[in-house]
This record gives structure tokens, C-alpha cells and sequence, in this order.
């Protein structure tokens, strides 16, 4: 039998370390209180417990452990972000979604976010589908200074994967924002799939909607099409980024890539920015050669490498050479022109006992392990 559950063993303690670690790598001390603290509350909400215990299932990272970690580099000073899952017992969307909105209150009352655009859109999105890998997400961007920007990710699938462009087709359209249908659309090819919908929960006229097409068997050619006549990014940009860190792999078939599209209110009708994120793992053999091939892609858009390098180290758990699984994404954009690269990083809290769980998994509710 195992013990009772111990505060210090719980993953969220375990991760709330590591994202000490990480702000103190990324030169952010400041911010460290602000950061973790926020962190720390919101565990209890999330249904943390013992990391002893097998986990839920989660599908965020690839041992389900319930967060993510990442750090996005190309400006003075880093941003952190965290992205969590709530979670309950018994494990199933339905509970997840629940435990969200929970999560949501707590925010509304405690960090002053605006649930009114999402409000207007949750019917959508409440799982009905027992098959729904997730419910819902939520992300929290500590910039250099001021209020964190809060954001909600949505599974556009959770009502059933045929219904998952209508779904994407009527959210756009309560939100104002129908013009930019036929866009998205054409970027979506038939083997793809609409895998998120994320909201910053802002006020303000500036606030996003960001949609998020899976793209399967994406060639590099494929990819440039996709961004052509999205300002701000220049031709070959997304081609040149996958030749840099995924090497050899046209078209990307071992593992689906993603891509967000950025819509504001303030010009509907048009795609404002985009993201490209790659996945390391099956792409490469350790963390090792990810951190290698992504200095070196740093290094040629005239970003230093140090920070970058030492939030490494302070995640590493043994030589890069032998680990797999710290980094999970690569993402890249252009920021006001200049390149901005975020580096996605998992705890892998359950990678020893349970590695990859989520890449193909037999099952997932309510664990893959159980």
C-alpha cells in the first residue's frame, strides 16, 4: 500500500521546484515569487496528489504529466509561461471541464481575467464525446513586467471530431470574427484537423483568438504556403525553421506538427500573426541534439544562446545525452519582424516508469497505465 500522499511528493510540489529553478535560470528572480505563487495556488484546484501514484491521463505532455514549462527568447528579457490541466477523479472530460471552469472562477476572483468572450462560446465546447483526448487547458504568460496574460485552450473535438469545423465555424462567429473563416479554411488541408482554440482572457480590443490546425504529413512547401500573406512573416521562414532543427524529415510524417493563426477583433477579416511549433520527440534520438541544433538556429537569428542553456541545465536531470523528453516543442514567429523562438520544456514527472504515453496510447481514461 502507498502511503499517504505527501505534500512535498505531489507533482505540482515537484514542478513548483523545478519553475523556481527555471525563473532563477531565465534571470527572472524577480518575478519568481509571482510566478510560482500563482503555480502553487492553483494546485489544489487541479486535484494535485501524490506523483508516487500512477497519473491521470493527460494528454499536455508525453508522460501525462499535467503542465508544461516554457520560455520564450528573441527579446531583452525572457517571457515564462506555464500551461496546466485541471484535473479530477474519476478522470474523464466531463470532470476535467468541471474542474476548469473551477479553475476559471478562481481567476476571475484572484487574478482579474475576463471570462465574458468565453462565456459566450462554452456551450461549444463542453465534452459530450467520452473518446475527447482533453477538455480544457490554461496558460499563463509572465511578460517583464505588470499583470500575467491568462489564456483558456479549448478542444475543438470534444463534442465528436466531425464536428469540430462547424464547432471552429460558429465560434468565430460569435465572437465577431466570421470574416476570417475562408483563411483559416484554406490553410487547412483535408488530412489536417482543427486541434485547439485558445482565448486571452483580456477585455481589451487587442485580445486573441488563436486557432490551431494540426497539420499531418505537412511538406516544407506545404508549410511556406500556409504562411504566404500573413504580415510580419517572411517567405521560407517556416521551411527554413524545420530544416534547422528537425533536419531530413519532408514531409514531417512521424509525428503531426501544429500551426496557430492569430485573429483580433481589431482587423477580423485577417490572419494577424502565426506560430509554428515542432515536436522533438520521435524527431530526435536525446535532448542533447535538440539543444545543439537549437543554439545553433538562435545563434543565426542573432539571439544569444546563454539563457536558453542555462534553463536547460537547471531542468536536466542527467547529461543531455541521456535525456529524452525535456524538450517537447520548438515554437517559432516573428515578433514587429525579428524572430522569436519559444522553448517548450516537460517535467517528466512519469517519463522513468511510464515513457511516452501519449504518442500512440492504447488507452487514455482515466489513465494509460491503469
Amino acid at each position: 500500500m502507498l502511503d499517504a500522499p505527501s505534500t512535498g511528493r505531489t507533482a505540482f510540489a515537484c514542478g513548483s521546484r523545478k519553475l523556481a529553478a527555471l525563473c532563477e535560470a531565465a534571470g527572472l528572480q524577480d518575478r519568481s515569487p509571482q510566478v510560482v505563487g500563482l503555480f502553487d495556488a492553483l494546485a489544489p484546484l487541479c486535484h494535485d496528489r501524490d506523483v508516487r501514484l500512477p497519473p491521470r491521463w493527460s494528454g499536455i505532455t508525453d508522460d501525462c504529466t499535467p503542465f508544461e514549462f516554457s520560455v520564450v527568447l528573441g527579446e531583452s528579457r525572457p517571457n515564462i509561461r506555464i500551461l496546466i490541466e485541471a484535473q479530477d477523479d474519476p478522470a474523464c472530460p466531463p470532470t476535467y471541464w468541471n474542474a476548469g471552469l473551477r479553475v476559471n472562477e478562481w481567476l476571475a476572483h484572484n487574478a482579474q481575467v475576463d471570462l465574458a468572450r468565453f462565456r459566450q462560446i462554452a456551450d461549444l465546447f463542453v465534452p459530450t464525446d467520452p473518446n475527447a483526448a482533453w477538455a480544457v487547458w490554461h496558460g499563463v504568460d509572465f511578460g517583464r513586467d505588470g499583470a500575467p496574460l491568462v489564456k483558456i485552450y479549448l478542444c475543438p473535438y470534444a463534442q465528436g471530431i466531425d464536428r469540430a469545423d462547424a464547432i471552429i465555424r460558429e465560434t468565430l462567429a460569435r465572437l465577431g470574427l466570421a470574416a476570417a473563416w475562408p483563411a483559416l479554411a484554406a490553410r487547412k488541408a483535408p488530412q489536417d484537423s482543427f486541434s485547439h482554440l485558445s482565448l486571452d482572457l483580456d477585455p481589451g480590443p487587442t485580445a486573441r483568438v488563436k486557432v490551431y490546425i494540426r497539420h499531418h504529413d505537412a511538406t516544407l512547401d506545404a508549410l511556406d504556403e500556409r504562411c504566404e500573406a500573413i504580415a510580419g512573416i517572411e517567405p521560407g521562414d517556416w521551411s527554413a525553421f524545420c530544416r534547422a532543427i528537425v533536419a531530413g524529415h519532408d514531409p514531417l510524417s512521424r509525428r503531426p506538427i501544429f500551426a496557430s493563426y492569430h485573429l483580433s477583433r481589431e482587423t477580423p477579416e485577417h490572419i494577424g500573426n502565426a506560430v509554428l511549433y515542432l515536436p522533438m520527440f520521435p524527431y530526435m534520438a536525446n535532448d542533447d541534439i535538440a539543444h545543439a541544433r537549437l543554439c545553433a538556429f538562435l545563434t543565426g537569428c542573432g539571439i544569444g544562446t546563454e539563457t536558453y542553456s542555462r534553463c536547460v541545465a537547471a531542468l536536466a536531470d542527467r547529461p543531455l545525452a541521456q535525456e529524452r523528453g525535456l524538450h517537447t516543442y520548438i515554437a517559432f514567429q516573428r515578433k514587429s519582424g525579428r524572430p522569436s523562438i519559444t522553448a517548450y520544456f516537460g517535467s517528466r514527472l512519469y517519463a522513468s516508469r511510464y515513457w511516452s504515453m501519449t504518442v500512440n496510447p492504447k488507452r487514455c481514461w482515466p489513465s494509460p497505465v491503469t
